[in-house]
C-alpha cells in the first residue's frame, strides 16, 4: 500500500549520476545535452531509520522544472560555495521530460579557467554528471518482509547540475573529496581506519568505501583532514546532505570535534581556521579539553582545570586522538616544508618489509630485429643489473606534561614535533647525500666495485671544470651519448635537474637563467630546460646532472608500505603525567644505477 507524504518532504539536498551527450557538442556555444534523470531507484541511507530504496517519478507532473529553465547553475563536483565553482548554466529553456527521461542541455562558460573542461568533455575524458535536487514529497511504500522500506519521489526540484569526476557509487561523496588530494606523505591504512572510527560519524559501508579509494589514491593527513572539515561544515549548515547514494546525518559530536581539532591546529600553525573552528580559537588548551568532555557528558561544569586535563589525558577520552591527530598535520607541514632537493633527483617507492631491496633492471642485449613474412621471431637477451639496500628505521620519544595543557603552552606542543619533522627530513637528505659525497664525491661504491661516476661509466668529467655553459653542454653530450649495458645501445638520457652545494648555487642560478638575447650567440640554451636544486650537504665545488629519475633511476629511497613519511602515535604518560608522543621513520636509500646521470667534480 502506497502513503502519500507532503507534509513531511525529506530532507536535504540531494544528488544522483546522470549522461553525459558530448557527441552532440555545439562548439559555438559549448553546449550539449545531458540526461540528468531516469528515474532510477538508487539505496539510501538515513541516519534514524537505515537504509531505502529511493525512486525519482518522471512523470512530467512530478518534476519541478522551473530553476533549470531559468537557467540553473552548473557545477564542478557539487561546490555549491564557491563562485569559482560555477562553469557554466543550463540553457534557458531546455529542460524538459521526454520518453521516462529528465533532458538538458547545459552550455559552459567561454573562460579561461573552464577552457580545460571544455577541452576534456569534448574529448570525452569528462563523462559523469550529477544532479542536485530537493524532494517536496513522496509516497511510502510497505516493503515485503524483509526488503528495504521504498520511497517514490512524487514531487520534487532539480536545483543544479554538475560535472564530476566518478560515477554515483556508495563512496561516491567521500571520493569527491578524496580526489582532493593537495600534496604529503599517504597516511597508513590503520591511522586512517583508527581516524574513521574515532570520529563515529562513518557507516560500516563508508567505512569500507573510503578504505577502497585510500588503495587507488591514498589519503595524506591533510586531505583527510580537508575532507572531514568540508563534511562536518557541509552537513552542519544544510542538514543531512547526499552526494551520489550516501546520506549521512550528523552528530553535535562531530561538529565539535572538527571545530576544536582545526581551532588546535590553527594555533600552533599560524593558518586561518576553517568556519567550524573559529568559535574555538579564543579557547585554551585546556577550556578546548573542557568543550570536548563537556560534550559527551565526562564532566561537569564545576570540574577544575586540573580534573578536566586529568580525563582528557585519558586514550578512553579522545582528546589525545585529537591531539595526535593535530600533531600529525603539523608534524607533516614541518617535514614537508625542510624536504631537500635531493628527493627531487630520486626515486621513490615503497616495500612490504624489512627485507634487502633488490634495485633489479632488465637492458636489451641488441636492438629488436625485423620480422619477415611468415619468419620466426627470435629469443632476446637481457643483460641483469643489481644494486641493494635496506630499510632502517629511526624514531624518538617525548612527553608533553600536563602543565602544558594547564598553561596553554602551545610551544611546548609545537616546538618538539616541528622538531620531529625537520629532523626525519634530515635524515632523508644525510642518507641521500652521503650516496653521492663517498669517495670523494665520486659516490659510493656499486657492485662491481667501482665508485657511482668512474671513467668506465663515461659519466664523469676527465677533469674538474667551472660550471658554466660549455661545460654544462659537454656534461649534456656524455648524458645523451650514454650506451646501456651492452655498451651499444644509446639511452639519449636527457639533463633535467642540475645539483649543487650551496657554493655554487649563485652560479648554477646565473647560468639558468633565460635572457632576451640580442644574438644568437647569446641565447642561452638551458634556461628553463633545467631545474636547479641545491644541498648544502653536498661536499666540495662539483655539479651534476640527472635525467628525470621515473625513466633512469640512479638515486632511490623506499618507505614501509602504507608508512610514507615520519608517523606519529600518541599514548598516555607513563613515564610523565601527560601524554607522550612517539615519531618514527621507516626509510632506506641507495644508487640502483649509473645511466642518467653526470658528475664533475669542479675547480
Amino acid at each position: 500500500m502506497a502513503r502519500s507524504n507532503r507534509a513531511a518532504p525529506l530532507p536535504g539536498v540531494f544528488s544522483r549520476s546522470a549522461e553525459v551527450r558530448a557527441a552532440e557538442f555545439n562548439e559555438a556555444d559549448n553546449s550539449f545535452e545531458v540526461i540528468f534523470t531516469t528515474g532510477a531507484t538508487v539505496r539510501r541511507t538515513d541516519y534514524f531509520e537505515g537504509e531505502f530504496d529511493e525512486t525519482l517519478s518522471v512523470e512530467p507532473s512530478a518534476v519541478r522544472l522551473e530553476r533549470l529553465n531559468a537557467g540553473a547553475p552548473v557545477l564542478a563536483s557539487h561546490n555549491q560555495r564557491d563562485l569559482g565553482a560555477v562553469v557554466g548554466s543550463v540553457v534557458p529553456g531546455s529542460a524538459r521530460i521526454a520518453n521516462g527521461m529528465g533532458i538538458a542541455r547545459i552550455s559552459l562558460a567561454a573562460t579561461a579557467d573552464v577552457a580545460d573542461i571544455v577541452a576534456k568533455v569534448q574529448a570525452g575524458h569528462i563523462r559523469n554528471v550529477s544532479v542536485g535536487y530537493i524532494i517536496h514529497a513522496f509516497e511510502s511504500r510497505d516493503p515485503a518482509p524483509g526488503a528495504r522500506r521504498q520511497l517514490l519521489a512524487t514531487d520534487w526540484e532539480p536545483l543544479e547540475i554538475s560535472l564530476v569526476a566518478v560515477a554515483a557509487d556508495p563512496g561516491a561523496q567521500l571520493r569527491e573529496f578524496a580526489e582532493r588530494n593537495t600534496g604529503g606523505r599517504p597516511i597508513s591504512v590503520g591511522t586512517l581506519m583508527q581516524n574513521l572510527r574515532s570520529s563515529g560519524c562513518f557507516t560500516p559501508e563508508e567505512t569500507l568505501s573510503v578504505l577502497e579509494i585510500h588503495e587507488t589514491t591514498p589519503f595524506t593527513l591533510r586531505s583527510y583532514q580537508e575532507m572531514m572539515g568540508h563534511r562536518m561544515s557541509e552537513r552542519v549548515a544544510e542538514g543531512p546532505r547526499t552526494i551520489n547514494r550516501v546520506k549521512v546525518g550528523v552528530d553535535a559530536g562531530d561538529f565539535v570535534r572538527a571545530g576544536i581539532e582545526d581551532a588546535f591546529y590553527a594555533r600552533i600553525s599560524g593558518q586561518m581556521p576553517s568556519e567550524p573552528a573559529r568559535q574555538y580559537m579564543g579557547l585554551t588548551l585546556s577550556q578546548m579539553a573542557r568543550e570536548w568532555l563537556g560534550q559527551r557528558g565526562a564532566i561537569d561544569r564545576l570540574s577544575s582545570d586540573h580534573e578536566v586535563v586529568e580525563r582528557a589525558m585519558h586514550t578512553s577520552s579522545d582528546f589525545p586522538l585529537i591531539a595526535a591527530a593535530v600533531g600529525n598535520r603539523y608534524l607533516q607541514d614541518q617535514y614537508e616544508a625542510a624536504e631537500s632537493a635531493l628527493k627531487r633527483a630520486a626515486n621513490p617507492r615503497s616495500v612490504r618489509d624489512f627485507n634487502q631491496i633488490n634495485a633489479l633492471g632488465l637492458a636489451t642485449a641488441k636492438p629488436i630485429e625485423e620480422v619477415a613474412e611468415g619468419g620466426e621471431v627470435h629469443y632476446g637477451s637481457a643483460v641483469e643489473r643489481r644494486e641493494a639496500y635496506v630499510l632502517r628505521t629511526f624514531g624518538q620519544i617525548i612527553g608533553i606534561t600536563r602543565q602544558v595543557l594547564i598553561n596553554d603552552d602551545l610551544g611546548a606542543f609545537s616546538s618538539p614535533i616541528g622538531l620531529f619533522g625537520r629532523a626525519c627530513a634530515e635524515v632523508e637528505a644525510r642518507e641521500l647525500a652521503a650516496l653521492l659525497n663517498a669517495n670523494a664525491g665520486a659516490g659510493v661504491n656499486l657492485r662491481d666495485g667501482n665508485p657511482l661516476y668512474h671513467a668506465s661509466r663515461v659519466n664523469r668529467a676527465a677533469a674538474g671544470t667551472a660550471l658554466d655553459l660549455p661545460n654544462l653542454s659537454l656534461g649534456r653530450k656524455a648524458m645523451r651519448d650514454m650506451k646501456d649495458v651492452d655498451a651499444a645501445t644509446p639511452v639519449n638520457a636527457v639533463p633535467k635537474i642540475l645539483l649543487v652545494g650551496s657554493a655554487l648555487e649563485t652560479s648554477a642560478e646565473q647560468i639558468l637563467t633565460a635572457i632576451q638575447a640580442n644574438a644568437i650567440a647569446s641565447v642561452n640554451p638551458f634556461g628553463g630546460k633545467l631545474e636547479l636544486g641545491v644541498d648544502p650537504r653536498l661536499t666540495g665545488n662539483g655539479w651534476r646532472l640527472f635525467a628525470d629519475p621515473r625513466q633512469f633511476p640512479v638515486l632511490e629511497y623506499a618507505y614501509l608500505e602504507g608508512a610514507q613519511g615520519p608517523q606519529l602515535a600518541v599514548r598516555e604518560g607513563w613515564n610523565v603525567l601527560g601524554m607522550e608522543f612517539r615519531v618514527h621513520l621507516d626509510f632506506g636509500a641507495g644508487v640502483v644505477g649509473s645511466l642518467g646521470t653526470y658528475w664533475n667534480p669542479g675547480t
